[in-house]
């Protein structure tokens, strides 16, 4: 697995004088920007990435703001913000393979989802043609604009995503068979799981965090 941390969206490191980015004014961000005019041709994505294969197991960790509407424009294009590890395909299901999207915000939907969405997805391989798919994956359907901090911790083949929940949000989700996130499935299917209060870390199924609405 190579270590490549994206943001679909240029960089501009700048100081947070001011405290307005939610970080220590000692502290800095780095600002990622895109335009497009409608057109291939006139768009510029920004992303912050490394072709360095270094990591494999461990820690992965990052603090982003996402956010729900362009500073200026048009609303409405299908924009991806992410943070992602990922390595090379070499042909179609290559075993070498590995990603982990750690977040996928999509504020204006997209791949058939028509509202604000965020995805995790553990991916083992996938073919073009046809196209295959070997992941797992999980989503919420909610607005994320604002600050987050994002984690996975990866060990011995096993991925355990630790976002932050509070209190009334919603999570499909289908429990692991036997309480590991990482392990196989139930086999009971998703369900639609609500956070009773704020949580991290916790499967819905398996804590006391979580109350099950009821198969999706």
């Amino acid at each position: 697995m190579s270590g490549n941390a994206g943001s679909l969206l240029h960089g501009e490191a700048l100081e947070d004088r001011a405290g307005s980015h939610g970080v220590a004014q000692s502290d800095q961000v780095m600002r990622l920007t895109a335009s497009t005019d409608g057109t291939g041709a006139g768009t510029d994505q920004a992303e912050l990435y490394s072709t360095q294969k270094r990591f494999l197991d461990g820690t992965y960790a990052s603090r982003i703001r996402f956010t729900d509407a362009p500073v200026s424009g048009a609303d409405g294009d299908h924009i991806n913000e992410t943070f992602f590890t990922i390595s090379p395909l070499n042909g179609d299901l290559d075993p070498t393979y590995s990603e982990l999207d750690i977040s996928e915000y999509l504020p204006n939907g997209g791949w058939g989802e028509t509202g604000p969405i965020n995805y995790q997805t553990s991916w083992y391989a996938y073919r073009n043609d046809p196209w295959y798919a070997d992941n797992v994956h999980s989503e919420e359907r909610k607005s994320f604009d604002g600050w987050h901090d994002l984690v996975v911790q990866v060990a011995n083949g096993h991925m355990i995503y630790s976002a932050v929940y509070t209190g009334g949000n919603l999570v499909k989700h289908e429990k692991s068979r036997n309480g590991d996130p990482g392990g196989p499935p139930s086999g009971q299917g998703k369900h639609l799981w609500k956070a009773r209060y704020w949580t991290q870390g916790s499967e819905p199924g398996w804590t006391e965090q979580w109350q099950d609405l009821g198969r999706c």
